[in-house]
């Protein structure tokens, strides 16, 4: 692997785990609001959708049967985005199953990369190692959502997304090119 293969990983790396971290603790300090503005953004994702959708429909307006398509889609996109606007506590619990399968990917990661620690480095591999499987662990903790209260499970992920942060910014030294 080339050293600027290295450095850019290096420097993803360092970006990632920063953005990872501070989420976390935004998670813990404000559980419930974080959980409140992810299924706003979201909410706010499908409207645009769909009100491209329904520009389509008047801008190419052939009245044929993908046009009908396209109303009828738009239609439903807007509906659900009042919907998530007005009632943002239902995508709670979903964040759940999203976050807890992210930190999972994320553990696999931190895995895999203490592979490429021990072929590279050889130094401290087993740290991240851990760290990984933890996360796993953490994830699957996430999956399960044995917390009746979003507000612990927010905290969860949130400490969860700190340990990674962290994880990822520890192993950032063991990712220096090889002479």
């Amino acid at each position: 692997m080339s050293s600027d293969s290295i450095k850019s990983w290096r420097n993803g790396t360092i970006i990632s785990s920063l953005l990872i971290l501070l989420l976390g603790i935004s998670f813990i300090v404000w559980p419930k609001e974080s959980a409140e503005l992810l299924a706003r953004i979201l909410a706010l994702v499908v409207l645009g959708a769909g009100l491209v959708e329904l520009v389509l429909f008047f801008w190419g307006k052939r009245g044929g049967f993908t046009d009908v398509i396209a109303l009828a889609s738009s239609a439903v996109l807007l509906c659900i985005s009042i919907f998530l606007l007005l009632r943002p506590d239902m995508l709670i619990n979903f964040f759940n199953v999203v976050f807890g399968i992210v930190i999972i990917i994320i553990g696999i990661q931190h895995v895999g990369q203490s592979l490429f620690i021990v072929r590279y480095a050889r130094e401290l591999w087993w740290i991240s190692f851990l760290i990984g499987i933890a996360a796993v662990a953490m994830g699957i903790l996430v999956l399960i959502n044995p917390f009746s209260a979003t507000n612990a499970a927010m905290m969860l992920i949130g400490v969860t997304m700190i340990i990674e942060g962290v994880a990822g910014l520890y192993s950032v030294p063991a990712l220096k090119a090889r002479k």
